[in-house]
């Protein structure tokens, strides 16, 4: 699944190479990434394993400071320094959230059965 969050003026998000669920998950094929105003991806360090963290308050990726961080109505979030990928942060400072677009793709049970 591919997260994009579009604050004014920016675009960045999140890659994450396995299904959403509650909790903590995520493995060392997760990263985040700026689209503008410039095309950069910052992908695992392995100085950590704090991928996401999806809660009822909010959506967390990286740690122990978080690279993405959204609020629990995704209207609102903040961006630091992060260690789980080496990035700074990627907003400049907290922002509001002006669009978000999730993606995802599912294998169909057909091509699954021909692997």
């Amino acid at each position: 699944m591919t997260l994009y969050i579009i604050p004014k003026y920016q675009v960045f998000g999140a890659f994450i190479a396995e299904s959403w669920r509650k909790g903590l998950f995520g493995n060392g094929q997760t990263f985040v990434f700026t689209v503008s105003p410039e095309m950069k991806v910052y992908k695992w360090s392995q100085k950590n394993s704090h991928f996401i963290s999806a809660q009822a308050t909010h959506l967390g990726f990286g740690g122990p400071r978080c690279a993405l961080w959204l609020d629990e109505k995704l209207r609102a979030g903040m961006s630091g320094k992060c260690d789980t990928f080496d990035s700074p942060p990627l907003s400049k400072g907290n922002f509001n959230c002006y669009g978000i677009e999730l993606w995802g793709f599912v294998m169909p049970e057909s091509f699954e059965a021909n692997r």
